[in-house]
Order: structure tokens, then C-alpha cells, then sequence
């Protein structure tokens, strides 16, 4: 080897978008204890947080409608 020469580090096979894909479904799995719903809520006007976490809630039944915002069962709200 030629002690001048710089040793260039071996190539990657890793797929970059495999990564952020694993990272994303990481942060949408813990957005239970994140709280990204609440979030959500504290910033109504941030799209990044109402897209998490309308991606971590759950669809009601019938309405297909987000349960994100929806007000609890006995809550006499409408």
C-alpha cells in the first residue's frame, strides 16, 4: 500500500430510503407516547404535526371519519 495514499472507506449497499422509512415507522409507533395527537392539537395550523397525527389515529366505524378530534363517547358534546 503507498503510505501516501488515502484509503477511500468501503461502499454502502445500504438504501438510504429503507432507513427513513424504518425511522418513520418508529416515530408513528411511538406517537402514543410522544403525544403527536396533542400536539396536533396545540399547533392546529402546522400541517407536519396534523398529518403525523392523523396517520397514528384510529378510523371510526361506519363514518370512516378520522377519530383524532372527535369528542369522547358521553362527553354531551356534539
Amino acid at each position: 500500500m503507498n503510505p501516501g495514499a488515502t484509503s477511500s472507506p468501503p461502499a454502502s449497499n445500504r438504501l438510504v430510503s429503507v432507513d427513513v422509512y424504518r425511522g418513520f415507522a418508529m416515530l408513528l409507533m411511538m406517537g402514543e407516547v410522544l403525544r403527536l395527537s396533542a400536539v396536533a392539537r396545540a399547533l392546529p395550523d402546522s400541517g407536519f404535526w396534523s398529518v403525523l397525527a392523523f396517520h397514528q389515529s384510529h378510523r371510526n366505524k361506519g363514518t370512516g371519519q378520522s377519530s383524532l378530534f372527535s369528542n369522547p363517547p358521553g362527553s354531551g358534546r356534539s
